[in-house]
C-alpha cells in the first residue's frame, strides 16, 4: 500500500512538472509572439516616421525656389554658384538617404547638412539671417534628417517671421556627465507652445513633422525633447541624449 502511495504520488509530481512545463513554455511562446509584434509594430511607426520626415524635406516649391536663386547667381557670381550647387547637393543627398536607411550617422553628419542648408537659407535672406555654431562636441550619433528640421524651423518660423529685423541662430552641441546635449535656439517671434499643442490634441492643427521628429528621437536614442518658446522673444529646442545607450 504504502509503495503504491510512493508511486502515486511521484506521478502526481510528474504530471504538475510536465503540466508546469508546458504552461511555461506556452506563456514563454505569448510572450515572444507578442514581443516580435511590439517590435514590428514599432519598425513600422518609426519607418512611417522617417518616411513622414523626409517628403516634409523635400517640397518642390524649396526646391524650385532654391534652383531659380541659384541660377540667378550664376549669371554674376560663378564661383559663388558653385559653392551653392555643392551645397545643394549634400541637402538633397542627405533626405534622400533618409528615406531609404534609418541607421544612426555621426553627428558632424549632421551637422554637415546642417550647413548647408543654412549657406542656401543665407543666399536667399541675406544678413538678415546670423547663424553661430558652438560645437563643443561632436563625438556621438544622430537620427539623421533630426536637427536640421528643428534648424529650419528656426529660421523660417522663427526668424523670417521678423521681416527685415532678421535674427540669430545658435546650435549648440556639449556633453554633460551621460549626457549630450543639443540646443537650437532663436530670438524670433516666438510662439505660444501650449496653445499649439491643445490644438494639435483637438485635431485643428497639423504638426505632424515636428510629432514624427520628436517620436524618432524618443524611440532611436531615448531622447528628451524640451521645447520652450516666449511670444517675442524667440524660441528653444532642447535635444538631451544619453551618451551611453
Amino acid at each position: 500500500m504504502k509503495r503504491s502511495n510512493d508511486i502515486f504520488r511521484k506521478s502526481g509530481f510528474i504530471i504538475i512538472y510536465v503540466s508546469l512545463t508546458l504552461f511555461l513554455t506556452v506563456l514563454g511562446l505569448i510572450i515572444v509572439r507578442q514581443y516580435r509584434k511590439e517590435i514590428l509594430k514599432l519598425t513600422e511607426e518609426l519607418s512611417d516616421s522617417r518616411l513622414k520626415n523626409s517628403i516634409n524635406q523635400i517640397q518642390p516649391h524649396y526646391l524650385y525656389n532654391a534652383l531659380a536663386s541659384i541660377r540667378e547667381i550664376m549669371l554674376e557670381d560663378p564661383e559663388y554658384a558653385s559653392e551653392l550647387i555643392y551645397d545643394f547637393t549634400i541637402h538633397l543627398r542627405a533626405c534622400i538617404r533618409s528615406m531609404s536607411n534609418n541607421d544612426l550617422i555621426p553627428f558632424s553628419q549632421e551637422l554637415e547638412n546642417i550647413k548647408a542648408y543654412v549657406n542656401i537659407e543665407k543666399m536667399r535672406f541675406g544678413d538678415r539671417l546670423k547663424v553661430l555654431y558652438v560645437i563643443n562636441y561632436d563625438d556621438f550619433m544622430i537620427v539623421p534628417m533630426s536637427i536640421q528640421p528643428l534648424v529650419e524651423n528656426a529660421i523660417r518660423h522663427g526668424i523670417y517671421r521678423r521681416g527685415a529685423q532678421g535674427g540669430t541662430v545658435c546650435i549648440s552641441s556639449e556633453r554633460t556627465g551621460r549626457t549630450v546635449n543639443v540646443t537650437i535656439k532663436d530670438d524670433g517671434v516666438g510662439f505660444d507652445y501650449e496653445k499649439i499643442k491643445d490644438e494639435v490634441e483637438r485635431g485643428e492643427r497639423d504638426s505632424t513633422g515636428l510629432s514624427s521628429l520628436v517620436f524618432r528621437l524618443e524611440k532611436m536614442l531615448g531622447a528628451d525633447v524640451e521645447i520652450i518658446s516666449d511670444i517675442g522673444i524667440g524660441t528653444t529646442v532642447s535635444v538631451k541624449i544619453p551618451a551611453e545607450r
